[in-house]
């Protein structure tokens, strides 16, 4: 995103406020890293993206004509695998409560909307920002979903569609995904729930939920629209 692009480029700048490209050596990127861990206390994910960034324009540069002493292709980067949160029931239910309050932000309550429908259908942002009242054929929603445009068919539980509405825009936003994650952690904040809040930790709820009372892999993967 445009946030992280820029967020690269402030802390290249704090690091160092100009680099030429003849400086780009093995030894300078690892004082980068070390800026980046020590001095701006960043975890091993926000490293990666840091130097992912930088990668892709020093990419862009050799592209140009553009030599460094160390290749862009030379600077190894690796994502640590994080653990997958999910919410518990109490932790949904704590959500729902906040959702139903008369005092809810307006924003919040637009952002739950579609966070707690997503919790009890396990869609992805990009499928639940494009569906549409075609999509819902009596108890199912039917779609192509966005990644890799499998057609996918699952049904519609009570709780699922208490949350979209039953004429016109299934939902009444056009939050981008980046705000929509940022109105999550304040929403989590307000529900006293301690886990790292995106959108995605609704289909991770589901998921793991779906486990947990006892339903099947096999279906999940159905669910999912994983292959």
């Amino acid at each position: 995103t445009y946030k992280q692009q820029k967020a690269t480029l402030e802390k290249l700048k704090g690091f160092k406020k100009t680099i030429y490209f003849y400086q780009i050596t093995e030894t300078l990127i690892e004082d980068f890293k070390v800026h980046l861990r020590k001095k701006l206390g960043n975890g091993e994910n926000t490293v990666f993206t840091a130097l992912k960034n930088l990668k892709k324009y020093l990419h862009l540069a050799f592209d140009d004509g553009i030599n460094t002493p160390l290749p862009y292709n030379k600077i190894k980067v690796k994502r640590i695998k994080g653990n997958r949160d999910f919410l518990e029931d109490f932790e949904v239910s704590n959500l729902y409560k906040f959702y139903n309050e008369s005092y809810i932000n307006p924003t919040y309550k637009k952002v739950l909307k579609k966070f707690l429908f997503s919790c009890f259908t396990g869609l992805r942002i990009s499928d639940v920002t494009s569906i549409t009242q075609n999509n819902i054929v009596g108890d199912y929603l039917v779609f192509n979903a966005q990644k890799g445009n499998k057609f996918n068919k699952i049904p519609l539980i009570a709780a699922a569609k208490e949350f979209i509405n039953t004429e016109g825009p299934i939902f009444d936003d056009d939050f981008t995904e980046q705000c929509i994650n940022e109105n999550l952690k304040e929403i989590a904040k307000l529900c006293s729930i301690k886990k790292r809040v995106t959108f995605h930790v609704a289909r991770h709820t589901f998921a793991t939920n779906y486990l947990v009372k006892g339903g099947k892999v096999e279906e999940l993967k159905e669910l999912l629209g994983h292959s």
